[in-house]
């Protein structure tokens, strides 16, 4: 997929991402690529050619600006549209607990890259 720099670092500043590297478009966010998925054509999507289910929803059970009524309507329409996915909730984190405010967002942000760890591992088998 041929992304452009200037749409790396409009999606840096759109994440609030501080991440130089991602300003100066050299390195793009591992969530670009996730969210890419949504604004492609599945059609011409590199993932599925590749047999990658990306479908991984990894949200803070006290997440103000998606609460958890949002998710389940998400659930309900991956449900509808039979696509894989796996659903993690982690309880006393809000939104952006890959930056902890408090213990419970540190056992979120530990639990969640222990399965995006899983995760990228069995892709590349490491």
């Amino acid at each position: 997929m041929v992304v452009e720099e200037g749409k790396i670092r409009e999606f840096a500043n759109a994440t609030r991402s501080k991440n130089a590297d991602y300003q100066s478009g050299s390195v793009s966010p591992v969530t670009f690529l996730t969210s890419a998925i949504l604004w492609q054509d599945p059609s011409n999507s590199p993932w599925g050619e590749a047999g990658l289910n990306w479908a991984r929803i990894l949200h803070g059970a006290e997440d103000v600006p998606y609460p958890l009524e949002k998710v389940a309507e998400v659930y309900q329409e991956l449900r509808k549209a039979k696509v894989e996915f796996q659903m993690e909730f982690y309880s006393g984190a809000g939104h952006g607990f890959s930056v902890p405010k408090n213990k419970d967002e540190e056992r979120a942000n530990e639990l969640s890259i222990g399965t995006a760890t899983r995760f990228l591992k069995g892709i590349f088998g490491i």
